[in-house]
């Protein structure tokens, strides 16, 4: 995995916690520093923060898309997310620290999380009761 991000702080928070959960992750602070990772190494997901203060992180994105198909995760500032009261969100990726960390993102904007690493349990428990979930985070 690789992540963008402009802040010294949220690189190491990031490189950190998803480390503690076996991830292999380096961090860069610029779009061309990403570029020279993708061209020398295999990378399975891109972390990408939307906000960079230098580089347009949405313009990143598109130019990612025109050149690759690895899977992008858009972050941004939770400040700039809405806020629920209670509404619950399903999270469903196939890596347990990827489920964890949206999981904790989520709640700390007052939604209430569930989290799933296997899409035919999200897919079982979505079935069994479709109106306990407001909104559907597919996250790979």
């Amino acid at each position: 995995m690789v992540t963008l991000d402009d802040d010294p702080a949220m690189r190491e928070l990031i490189t950190d916690d998803l480390a503690d959960s076996d991830l292999r992750v380096t961090a860069v602070a610029t779009g061309k520093a990403l570029e020279a990772i993708l061209a020398e190494h295999a990378i399975d997901v891109i972390l990408l923060d939307l906000r960079l203060a230098e580089e347009d992180g949405m313009q990143t994105a598109r130019r990612l898309r025109e050149t690759s198909e690895i899977p992008i995760i858009a972050a941004v500032p939770l400040a700039a997310l809405p806020r629920g009261s209670g509404q619950t969100v399903l999270v469903v990726d196939d890596e347990p620290a990827l489920v964890a960390l949206n999981e904790e993102l989520v709640a700390e904007l007052r939604y209430e999380p569930v989290g799933f690493t296997a899409s035919s349990d999200a897919l079982a428990a979505f079935r069994a009761e479709p109106g306990r979930f407001d909104v559907v985070i597919p996250t790979s």
